[in-house]
């Protein structure tokens, strides 16, 4: 390849004559004037101090920050006081109910494929449009209808109280 066919992209951005054009004092690239109409542009940079402004929110926002590095301060555990052990195990356990041991959900061992097998298999002929409710739709059709009568309470008892 010879010298004289070298694209350098750096020089076409840099040359002023056809990427560039002047819009009031700043120099605008063509697409950006074209996109967003002339008179437009010429509007929004006709107010140099907004211009600057914005320009250097931009610059203050485009500098990324450093992330603070936390460091955990390195303790012994066989030299920890099991008083202080019992205490938090229970201020935890009063806060977030429950024990903190390892729970695993039981959905994919009860919601698989096989609840279709045996849904098809048991209603090919009864009801074969119809669409059988299992029992967590049951469940959840029941909490539903439970909230209701529990917000009717609610209401009935503030009329009472009125």
């Amino acid at each position: 390849m010879s010298s004289t066919q070298y694209y350098d992209p750096h020089l076409v951005i840099d040359f002023e004559g056809d990427y560039y054009t002047d819009v009031n004092g700043y120099q605008v690239p063509q697409n950006i004037r074209h996109r967003f109409r002339s008179t437009t542009t010429s509007q929004l940079l006709a107010d140099q101090y907004k211009v600057e402004r914005d320009r250097a929110e931009l610059e203050r926002g485009n500098i990324k920050k450093k992330t603070i590095v936390y460091q955990p301060t390195q303790k012994n555990v066989a030299a920890s006081d099991p008083d202080y052990e019992k205490l938090s195990n229970d201020l935890r356990s009063t806060v977030c109910r429950g024990n903190p041991v390892q729970r695993r959900s039981h959905t994919k061992t009860v919601h698989n494929e096989e609840i279709f097998k045996d849904f098809f298999q048991e209603n090919t002929q009864s009801n074969l449009h119809r669409r059988k409710k299992d029992w967590l739709g049951r469940w959840m059709e029941a909490d539903i209808i439970r909230d209701n009568l529990y917000k009717s309470m609610l209401q009935a008892k503030k009329k009472t109280t009125e």
